[in-house]
């Protein structure tokens, strides 16, 4: 990997660091720090080269959308958490057939604060 070129900073005062890279400074003019047309001569050329060679890594990898599929999957799975029903509670906690109405009846007790024993199945 090529190591990013640093610059001496020479062209913006307000700023503490005494080098500055090509990447700080891009983020610099994204920002607003910095003025494009205030940059010395080579540093703008290191500024285009960069950002020439960013624009083809992008366009070598395009950007995949695929938030219309993630939306559907949260939506799916929203939607499959409200109809879960007290069957889907008990089977999902591997409760068997018989002690699921005394489930209900805990989880019911609990809701409410109310603190009783276990029913018996």
């Amino acid at each position: 990997m090529k190591q990013e070129r640093v610059f001496q900073n020479t062209f913006a005062p307000e700023c503490e660091n005494h080098e500055l890279s090509v990447g700080q400074i891009i983020v610099g003019l994204g920002f607003g720090a910095f003025k494009y047309r205030k940059l010395p001569p080579e540093v703008r050329k290191a500024v285009d080269e960069e950002m020439r060679r960013r624009v083809k890594k992008r366009e070598a990898h395009p950007y995949v959308d695929d938030s219309k599929r993630r939306i559907k999957m949260l939506k799916a799975a929203q939607s499959a958490m409200q109809q879960s029903s007290e069957k889907g509670v008990c089977d999902a906690a591997g409760v068997g057939a018989g002690k699921k109405k005394a489930m209900a009846e805990r989880t019911r007790q609990k809701v409410s604060g109310v603190s009783a024993p276990m029913a018996q199945a």
